[in-house]
């Protein structure tokens, strides 16, 4: 939370302001760290791999690929494209993450 403090002078009180983020969805709220992470990279690229999703948590690429299937089980990320060598996966639509 970030608090802003102003004055206004000579004839005014002192104001205060105060800027609060906006609230996380629910679904956000009840993801770990590595899933926020993998959120945050799908917010900027769109799309991730299972050697994206190794890279950026610095595990290996079963790993990897067993936190993605238990993703899109848990129903917060889709595969994009299906295919062994090259499957990708995207974020869920906005109104079936509103749950």
């Amino acid at each position: 939370m970030r608090v802003v403090f102003r004055l206004a002078w000579p004839n005014s009180a002192a104001t205060f302001s105060r800027e609060t983020p906006a609230p996380e969805p629910a679904w956000l709220r009840r993801l770990d760290r590595r899933a926020r992470r993998v959120v945050a990279f799908l917010e900027s690229e769109g799309e991730i791999r299972s050697a994206d999703v190794a890279r950026l948590l610095g595990i290996g690429r079963r790993q990897a690929r067993n936190l993605l299937r238990r993703w899109v089980a848990d129903d917060w990320l889709e595969v994009v494209d299906p295919a062994n060598r090259s499957r990708r996966y995207r974020l869920q639509s906005d109104s079936h993450l509103r749950r």
